[in-house]
């Protein structure tokens, strides 16, 4: 957002391909330059959302989040997606970025009682949480964003079992390191050989494949305006990375419109469609 000003007016063709704030993309700007290549606040808050509800027996869902507008992209569109079934939140809590203890956030959310939480927290502060959640005997499914890499955020606090209820937002067909993603994890090794492949490191190369194809259907004699115009064409691609689809107009400029989610299932990670229901 903070460079959008700079570059829209410019022209200059700008795939998204990794941030999730939608008014980057939305209402298309006036040079029809700028596209989302990944989804956006919208698509990833309504797959919160539906995943949290797919829970059978889900009567109560509480929140914890930051007050920034990232964490507003997340959860803003999962809430509406959970108001929408005639539910509303029995808690609402705040932890801020750069807090270390949760204490107080958890012992709330525990007298709530909530059956799921949505947590619209960065990985550092999700570590935190999910710490004190486990010391307080706080054991609730959590719903988390993109914000946080599944095996990344298990590393960092290095206790199974507190994972065992946590689940990400997952971008891709299949796991990490599963082999429908090797294809492209060799191809960042080969570049980069000593890189640690992580829910992050394939996520923005979708976005390379829809220009490639752009690219090759404007043809040698390429003009802003025509790559613009084909990149408005793309309808359905599949880029073999995310779990959704691509498609632009000159009206829509959110290409993907969903997410899969990621959860430890048997102790393995494991892509998800809905709770209990494997990719």
């Amino acid at each position: 957002m903070a460079v959008k000003p700079t570059v829209s007016p410019t022209g200059i063709p700008w795939i998204i391909a990794h941030a999730v704030n939608p008014k980057i993309t939305m209402p298309v700007n006036e040079k029809r330059s700028i596209f989302h290549g990944v989804p956006a606040g919208p698509a990833y808050g309504s797959t919160m959302g539906k995943f949290v509800m797919s829970k059978p027996g889900v009567k109560r869902v509480a929140m914890i989040t930051h007050t920034n507008d990232w964490a507003k992209s997340y959860c803003s569109p999962a809430i509406e997606h959970i108001k929408s079934t005639g539910l509303d939140l029995v808690a609402d809590i705040r932890l801020e970025r750069g807090q270390t203890d949760s204490t107080a956030q958890v012992l709330k959310l525990k007298e709530a009682k909530p059956d799921f939480i949505l947590g619209c927290l960065y990985e550092a502060e999700t570590v935190i949480f999910l710490r004190d959640a486990k010391k307080y005997g706080l054991k609730v499914p959590v719903m988390g964003t993109a914000g946080t890499d599944l095996e990344n955020t298990l590393a960092r606090l290095g206790d199974q079992k507190a994972m065992n209820e946590y689940f990400v937002l997952h971008a891709f067909v299949d796991k990490v390191d599963g082999p429908k993603m090797k294809k492209w994890n060799d191809i960042i090794l080969k570049y980069n050989p000593k890189e640690t492949i992580t829910g992050f490191s394939a996520i923005s190369m979708a976005s390379g494949v829809a220009a490639v194809k752009a690219l090759e259907n404007a043809g040698r004699d390429l003009t802003r305006s025509k790559f613009i115009a084909e990149l408005e064409k793309i309808n359905g691609l599949k880029t073999g990375i995310l779990a959704c689809d691509i498609t632009w107009t000159a009206s829509e400029r959110h290409g993907c419109k969903a997410s899969a989610v990621a959860g430890f299932v048997d102790g393995k990670p494991t892509v998800l469609s809905a709770w209990g229901k494997p990719w």
